[in-house]
């Protein structure tokens, strides 16, 4: 195979000229032919951009495939190959080489349309080791399409041929002869539209990837297969990060190229430009530790180091071993990170000797130390739910299917929330986008609150309009003419990690550590010790109260008000119940099944079925012991709102609702719920008001619910 460019670049530079020169001569610009847009080569492009071509064609991109001509070894002094192809080869057999600008070496041999890769024993050269290794032994591979996407520029699926060898400028920038007749025609307005320019994160990622952009980074031998960085990035702490923002696309970053990086890791991570390692050989770089060696390419240098630097970036701050980055089909767990030993024994040396040059340090001793590398790091963080999930995964799966980190939900990207589990409006209140909206307040029931403004400095929507009360799907009134700030007074039952001196947060929502504090530690040790396990009703009730857990249930508008569940406990018949004796702290009610870990009859089994006024109608015990007396958004009528109270005691007399509150402000101590709470959800008052039963005064109520259960029944509660 002979290949050169230089036939195309002439004829191609010739019909450049001469369509130019005709369409100048012309008034008529229809007698201009149409033109298919087509590869010219990336040497067309530097006619006018010579500077980029020239960092271009020192990185590594255009030497993925390197032409052999006339049967000579290749010369480009940026390549590292053997003197010699395989043995039984000579250099007029080979049509390319495959790499060779760093890594390994491949041969590639056939001609156009039908390529092979020389397969078999001693035919990949590695260039670290300089040796020559195996590769596919006994298995006959073709070199075409499906190697050209990422190898080639302009590849063809239909011809299996390419226009260009190497990733040049037409791979990222699309064909360029529309582009550059344009530019010869236009020179002072070039139309940009007919050049791509592409700079999002899966422009790279459509070659930087293995099984699929959105795929996990496949591993094999214990590393990261290599040169998927796209993949490693959406697994770890810069997910939506594009790779320009630290990368110049045309300039590499090995070969002493200068320039390629763009932007250092400080510039966003200023705060945590110093650290608490000590100096070897120089003070480590950012790159050092959170870019490891875990990638492999053609060699690996010991168990804990490849060839090929990591782009996962976020560490996994734990004893585990490397093994323990894999998921159960051998790929890289998604949001798990590093783990130390590829981080650590770069320099150190595990327990057998296996690393650097530096002492022994067990994975133990470096999980602690790495808590604290950073200074001002507290050795007991918050690390996040997902971190946690790393060892509990079926109770983080859990919690997120409750309602609990569904309190405060983030807008990313200025695009309305799509999780599944809320129900929000189309867009948020009139006058505002999405893209003017940092969080909406709940959406997981009752009622949808937006927040705007900047970390530090948040505020809730107010006025008109500007709450979505999900039951009736209508907007309302929210503290009209009173301007809310939403801050650590909100936070503290919001979110996790609320941090009152700089009125931040750790996590949206209430998820793992809102209620078992901060994990870093127990991440390290796994002790039990190491982590909050607090069943106390009081542990609950720390948000589930108004005005503090000791104080009386308040109400308003003629309902408890919402979400004080712990204060309508303490005001009546279950005030020494611990919440979790019924709930599972880690599963809902509302959306899931499993919520609910023991109902009444496991306390209260001596009590036979209701017989419910005279008529044999049983229903749950629920259903008048725990109407839905308190109202978070709205009212269905005057003895029903939308939450369920916690009260359990009934008061078994004719008086209304309004003798449950004293001044109609705050629950009444030992009272219990009236009966029209109870019994008007179903029957209706003498005004027609309730359910769709029968109309029945307060004292017809009364009379009935004084022998609901029968003489039988009794109390049996244990704990």
């Amino acid at each position: 195979m002979k290949w050169s460019m230089s036939k195309t670049k002439v004829s191609y530079l010739t019909i450049l000229a001469g369509l130019v020169a005709f369409s100048g001569c012309s008034d008529d610009k229809t007698t201009t032919p149409e033109l298919d847009n087509i590869y010219v080569g990336s040497q067309s492009c530097a006619t006018c951009h010579a500077d980029l071509v020239n960092q271009m064609e020192a990185s590594g991109h255009p030497h993925k495939l390197n032409a052999v001509v006339d049967g000579k070894r290749p010369d480009d002094h940026r390549l590292t190959l053997p003197e010699n192809p395989p043995a039984g080869l000579a250099w007029d057999d080979i049509a390319f080489v495959l790499g060779g600008y760093g890594w390994k070496v491949r041969f590639i041999t056939g001609e156009q349309g039908d390529y092979k890769v020389v397969v078999g024993e001693d035919v990949q050269w590695n260039i670290p080791t300089e040796e020559w290794v195996d590769y596919h032994v006994g298995n006959p591979t073709d070199y075409n399409f499906g190697c050209f996407v990422c190898h080639t520029t302009g590849p063809d699926e239909a011809t299996n041929t390419f226009a260009e060898p190497g990733v040049t400028c037409e791979a990222c920038h699309g064909p360029g002869n529309l582009h550059i007749l344009d530019a010869a025609e236009n020179p002072n307005g070039v139309d940009m539209s007919l050049i791509r320019i592409d700079t999002r994160g899966e422009a790279c990622g459509s070659c930087h990837n293995r099984g699929g952009i959105d795929a996990p980074a496949p591993a094999s031998g214990g590393f990261i297969r290599h040169h998927e960085q796209f993949n490693e990035m959406q697994s770890g702490g810069h997910k939506n990060l594009d790779c320009g923002a630290c990368h110049d696309p045309h300039i590499g970053t090995r070969g002493g190229q200068v320039g390629g990086i763009v932007q250092n890791c400080v510039d966003c991570h200023s705060d945590l430009e110093q650290h608490s390692h000590p100096v070897l050989n120089g003070q480590p770089t950012c790159v050092d530790c959170h870019m490891p060696w875990a990638s492999k390419s053609a060699v690996k240098f010991h168990e804990y180091k490849g060839d090929v630097r990591s782009h996962i970036f976020k560490l996994h701050v734990g004893a585990e071993g490397k093994d323990a980055m894999w998921d159960d089909n051998g790929a890289l767990k998604r949001d798990f990170g590093a783990t130390l030993d590829f981080a650590c024994y770069q320099c150190h040396k595990d327990e057998n000797g296996v690393g650097g040059e530096a002492g022994h340090i067990p994975l133990q001793e470096l999980a602690e130390f790495a808590m604290l590398v950073h200074p001002g790091n507290d050795a007991n963080a918050y690390i996040g739910s997902t971190a946690c999930g790393s060892c509990h995964a079926d109770q983080l799966g859990e919690v997120r299917a409750s309602g609990h980190p569904h309190k405060l939900n983030a807008v990313v990207n200025g695009e309305r929330p799509t999780d599944p589990l809320l129900t929000l409006p189309e867009n948020p209140p009139a006058g505002l986008v999405w893209d003017d909206i940092a969080f909406v307040l709940g959406g997981f029931g009752w009622k949808v609150r937006f927040i705007t403004g900047e970390e530090g400095n948040y505020n809730v929507v107010v006025g008109e309009d500007v709450q979505w009360n999900i039951p009736t799907e209508e907007w309302v009134d929210y503290h009209v003419d009173r301007p809310t700030a939403y801050n650590y007074g909100c936070f503290v039952c919001h979110t996790t990690g609320p941090d009152e001196a700089t009125n931040t947060f750790a996590e949206p929502g209430v998820s793992c550590e809102a209620c078992h504090g901060p994990g870093r530690m127990h991440a390290i040790t796994q002790n039990p010790a190491d982590i909050v396990v607090d069943t106390s009703g009081e542990q609950c009730g720390s948000c589930h109260n108004r005005n503090g857990i000791d104080a009386p249930a308040p109400a308003s508008g003629g309902f408890i008000r919402h979400h004080e569940q712990y204060n309508e406990m303490r005001s009546a018949g279950h005030k020494e119940l611990d919440c979790i004796l019924c709930h599972d702290a880690h599963v809902g009610i509302r959306k899931q099944e499993g919520g609910i870990a023991r109902d009444c009859g496991a306390c209260h089994s001596t009590y036979p079925d209701m017989i419910h006024a005279g008529r044999a109608v049983t229903v749950n015990c629920e259903d008048c012991h725990m109407p839905a007396a308190s109202k978070s958004a709205v009212k269905f009528h005057e003895y029903k709102g939308d939450v369920a109270s916690h009260i359990f005691k009934i008061h078994v007399g004719p008086e209304s609702k309004d003798a449950m509150f004293e001044g109609g402000a705050t629950l009444k101590d030992d009272f219990g719920t009236t009966l029209d709470f109870s019994c008007y959800g179903c029957h209706q008052d003498e005004n027609g008001v309730g359910g769709d039963d029968s109309v029945k005064t307060r004292e017809e109520l009364a009379a009935a619910a004084a022998n609901a259960h029968g003489t039988a029944g009794r109390l049996i509660w244990t704990r």
